[in-house]
């Protein structure tokens, strides 16, 4: 018999979590993006992983299910993030949890085996104001990796940063880690100030 069709849970009663996710992060082309850019760079196959300033570990938590040689280190101060994903994503994993380690604590200071790959996205390195902080975060990552290991970040840049701007996109289709379907909603993106001098910005996600 097949199993019967989950009830839509409405954007309201959604984990914030999982809205998030739905609305700014796919992981599976993310991965074949930074797999494939290391392939053809360094002529072999990446394994290793590790996802700094992980949050829900979406990334980390789809890595180890692509292989048995998949491993993956998300290393986040928040603990609570930490546990969702723990409950919501390596739950499903199966065997596969064996191969992914959730590390609370500082991506300056938390330790892990050296990988071939660093992940640093959704702009979070862009917490380190400071040149030098920034450079002691860039060389803590170079004694991570591996020889002909590779950082990868996203940028946040462009005329439009320079702008108070409300982007607005309707989600349809999302979904709980589990499956279970979530109804429709809308992800706004808000950039509320902007300091020319420091160009500094505040953004809010509604």
């Amino acid at each position: 018999m097949p199993s019967p069709r989950k009830k839509p849970l409405s954007a309201k009663a959604a984990p914030l979590h999982a809205l998030y996710e739905n609305s700014v992060q796919e992981s599976e082309g993310l991965l074949d993006f930074i797999a494939g850019v290391y392939r053809r760079s360094r002529g072999r196959q990446p394994h290793r992983f590790r996802e700094d300033f992980c949050g829900t570990a979406l990334l980390s938590a789809t890595w180890v299910q692509r292989s048995r040689n998949h491993y993956a280190w998300g290393i986040d101060v928040d603990e609570a993030i930490l546990e969702w994903s723990r409950e919501h994503h390596l739950s499903c994993l199966g065997k596969a949890e064996d191969r992914i380690s959730l590390l609370c604590g500082d991506v300056m200071t938390t330790r892990t085996p050296q990988v071939d790959i660093v992940g640093a996205f959704n702009f979070s390195f862009n917490v380190f104001k400071e040149r030098e902080t920034l450079l002691h975060y860039f060389s803590t990552v170079r004694e991570t990796l591996n020889d002909g290991g590779i950082l990868f970040l996203d940028e946040f840049g462009g005329p439009e940063s320079h702008s108070k701007i409300i982007d607005k996109r309707h989600i349809s289709g999302a979904t709980m880690p589990d499956g279970t379907p979530l109804q429709s909603f809308t992800y706004i993106w808000d950039q509320c100030e902007y300091n020319p001098l420091s160009h500094e910005i505040r953004c809010h996600i509604h």
